[in-house]
């Protein structure tokens, strides 16, 4: 493959030499792999040497070739498409082979010369490297606006007086939807106006400590009351179901305590018509009698205690544990069967029947202070809209 030194002055790239040769940038890039190495932009310098491969269409004509070997600074033979050519006394001639070619060169040139060529300025260089950069800034400050404004065209961009690439036709926003459209254009309308008058828009207004507290004095005043009432309602409610399980409780046992004197009654009423009323087994049966009924009232019990157990629960995670202190929870108390006389029931150690949690923040509790925040940020953000309303620079 032949070679020869790009001798041309200005602007010199890959691309350029690439399509005078008639073939691709890919092809002329891989066939010199050691211009590759930190090459900016393909550019070519003075005294590189260049790989030329066999160009897309062959050229025919001696005068063509004239001016192909002319632009690409050829002095003596080169070779283009298979073919050899040698300058015989300035002009151009094919030959067979490379030494033909060579041995044919009489237009006075020694092997050792070489046709002086201009180096191309320094300025040109840096000015071509200026430019490509600023290309590349630019496609990138088109692509940058492309993405803010929701765009997909850059015919779609202009430049503003300041140089920034903005939408064409202004400020304007297409949304797709021509209602959209619509009531964009009169919002952006209304904030100019808004401007032009002379107010600031979404001003930072920081409200004194006192005035905070003057709304939360007013919150006080229109959501306690209403959340005071519902609290007291549960509270009520929570001490009437316990006042009822109570008298349950209590008549439960009255009940039971009949029965159970009834019933020992008429055991021993039977044991003295057997003659077995001073036997060792009426007394086991009676002791087995004492013993039914003890479960019987046990049973009495615990059930009171779950229901008791339930009301005051449900009632707690409803108003919280600190808005049912100090209600007083009736005491009952459990009762011992005894064999004594015509058989009674000895109260046992009173026992409250519901002792509150503690800790336990209810759904209205939650929902009071909810509420309160709520209203505390609305009397807030009133006070903003109105400063920022009035408030002109």
């Amino acid at each position: 493959m032949p070679q020869t030194t790009v001798a041309k002055t200005g602007k010199s790239t890959l691309t350029e030499i690439a399509k005078s040769l008639g073939v691709s940038l890919a092809t002329l890039k891989e066939a010199n792999p050691q211009l590759e190495r930190g090459r900016k932009f393909d550019l070519i310098y003075p005294e590189d040497i260049i790989n030329i491969p066999g160009a897309k269409e062959e050229t025919s004509e001696i005068s063509d070739i004239a001016t192909y070997a002319g632009l690409k600074g050829y002095s003596k033979y080169f070779q283009k498409g298979g073919q050899w050519y040698g300058n015989v006394a300035g002009n151009w001639k094919t030959f067979g082979s490379k030494e033909e070619a060579k041995q044919a060169n009489i237009s006075g040139i020694s092997e050792e010369e070489e046709i002086p060529i201009s180096t191309p300025p320094v300025e040109d260089i840096q000015t071509q490297i200026s430019e490509t950069e600023s290309q590349i800034a630019d496609l990138q400050a088109q692509q940058d606006a492309l993405t803010q404004y929701g765009l997909t065209d850059t015919d779609q961009l202009t430049k503003d007086a300041s140089g920034n690439y903005v939408p064409i036709g202004g400020d304007t926003y297409d949304t797709g939807n021509e209602d959209f459209n619509a009531f964009l254009k009169v919002a952006q309308d209304l904030l100019q106006r808004t401007l032009d008058s002379g107010q600031i828009v979404n001003p930072n207004v920081e409200l004194s400590d006192e005035l905070i507290q003057q709304f939360q004095d007013q919150v006080e005043i229109e959501l306690s009351p209403y959340y005071k009432s519902q609290f007291q309602s549960v509270r009520d409610d929570l001490s009437t179901d316990l006042s009822y399980l109570s008298t349950q409780y209590k008549q439960a046992m009255e009940a039971s305590q009949a029965t159970f004197k009834q019933t020992l009654a008429a055991q021993r009423e039977s044991e003295a018509e057997r003659g077995t009323i001073f036997s060792g087994g009426r007394r086991t049966r009676e002791q087995g009698l004492a013993e039914a009924t003890q479960r019987s009232i046990e049973g009495l019990t615990t059930g009171l205690g779950y229901q008791a157990q339930k009301v005051g629960t449900q009632a707690e995670r409803t108003v919280g544990s600190l808005n049912l202190g100090g209600i007083t929870s009736p005491v009952y108390q459990p009762q011992g069967v005894s064999l004594l006389g015509e058989g009674q029931y000895t109260p046992l150690a009173g026992r409250q029947l519901w002792t509150p949690s503690t800790g336990i923040t209810g759904t209205l509790e939650r929902e009071q202070i909810t509420a309160k925040q709520l209203r505390q940020a609305e009397l807030e953000e009133a006070e903003r809209k109105k400063r920022s309303l009035t408030f002109y620079s």
